[in-house]
């Protein structure tokens, strides 16, 4: 699904599964790749703030094999 102009902060309700997040902020895209699984809840932050995305760094493929 697609979500357009959301922010700075965006909650939502996923069934488990395997998810991958695109983002774009003034031109710099970021995003985040991660397992959902069921009854458990995730935060994953995107931070615009730094020059490179944070958010690859923390979650990795590592995560879609859990």
């Amino acid at each position: 699904f697609t979500l357009n102009d959301t922010g700075p902060r965006v909650n939502v309700n996923l069934p488990s599964g395997k998810y991958i997040i695109h983002a774009m902020f003034n031109g710099e895209k970021q995003g985040a790749i991660f397992n959902l699984k069921e009854n458990k809840s995730r935060k994953v932050v995107l931070n615009w703030k730094n020059s490179h995305s944070e958010a690859y760094e923390a979650n990795t493929l590592e995560d879609l094999k859990e």
